[in-house]
């Protein structure tokens, strides 16, 4: 899905239209041999520097468009956004819409349950590699680096092009909601291209999109390693290994051209973490009550 969203970053930046596979391909094996490299080098020297320079750009991008976009629009969409969010979660959190009509359960289960589905599938490969570099924190440390700081951004994040996407639709001189329905993966350039410096913001995203792929990928294979060895640091080709099954599993996915086969792959491959997170809940609160008899 990254690497469709690139794609439409630099159509828009050359000019190009339509390019078809031949462009899908050439970004998708530029990206391989991207995530290969830092598989080479430990994580301080490959992982940290791409995923501190995706992260530096994203902040560059959001801190620009709240400034130059309807900045007051922006900032009272997050505020009143929060506040119904902290006044609800616990119902939100539970409402399923059993009781409305066929569209708007087809929107819950296409979304909301599908980004569920999509965060639970990265659970394994997330959890484990943020508890490999975080070794050697405390608790406090981890909670307050790990879940309040990024969770702070992402409403932040999400806050601003969220509601640059809601105020677009407000214009009725484009036709956001026509570029959903025909191509998603080029929605948010075509929105960039509506505020100031629309081709350097559109290279930054994309830039910024190619790297977090990259850091992702890396961040699996490395994962993946540890877990079939057992060595919290897996050798070069472990890694390089996992890197090619993950680049081959890549290839067939882009080749099939759907999104949709995508999210359903994607589905399918979390279900079983949906029980495997709550029997890891369990084993986290067993060791912590552990730890406690032991001090």
């Amino acid at each position: 899905m990254g690497v469709f969203q690139v794609q439409e970053g630099v159509e828009y930046l050359l000019g190009l239209h339509g390019s078809g596979t031949g462009l899908t391909l050439a970004i998708f094996a530029v990206l391989v041999l991207t995530f290969l490299l830092p598989l080479t080098v430990d994580l301080g020297r490959g992982m940290a520097v791409l995923s501190n320079a995706a992260m530096a750009i994203a902040g560059i991008v959001m801190i620009f468009l709240l400034l130059a976009g309807p900045t007051s629009f922006i900032m009272g969409t997050i505020l009143q956004a929060l506040g119904e969010y902290l006044a609800k979660v616990f119902s939100q959190g539970f409402r399923t819409f059993t009781f409305m009509d066929e569209r708007t359960n087809n929107w819950f289960h296409g979304w909301t349950l599908t980004y569920m589905v999509w965060w639970l599938a990265w659970a394994p490969f997330v959890g484990v590699f943020i508890a490999r570099i975080s070794r050697g924190r405390t608790i406090r440390e981890f909670v307050v680096g790990v879940l309040i700081a990024p969770t702070a951004f992402s409403i932040l994040w999400f806050g601003v092009f969220g509601s640059i996407g809601f105020y677009s639709l407000r214009d009725p001189e484009l036709q956001t909601l026509q570029v959903v329905n025909d191509r998603v993966s080029s929605t948010t350039f075509y929105v960039l291209d509506a505020f100031p410096l629309s081709m350097l913001t559109t290279a930054l995203v994309v830039i910024a999109a190619f790297f977090f792929i990259v850091t992702s990928v890396v961040s699996a294979a490395f994962v993946l390693g540890m877990f079939s060895t057992g060595d919290l640091n897996p050798s070069t080709r472990i890694k390089l290994s996992w890197g090619g099954v993950l680049a081959a599993l890549g290839l067939v996915m882009i080749l099939s051209g759907s999104i949709e086969s995508v999210k359903s792959i994607i589905a399918v491959g979390a279900l079983p973490f949906v029980y495997i997170v709550l029997l890891l809940v369990i084993c986290f609160l067993k060791a912590l009550k552990g730890e406690a008899r032991a001090t």
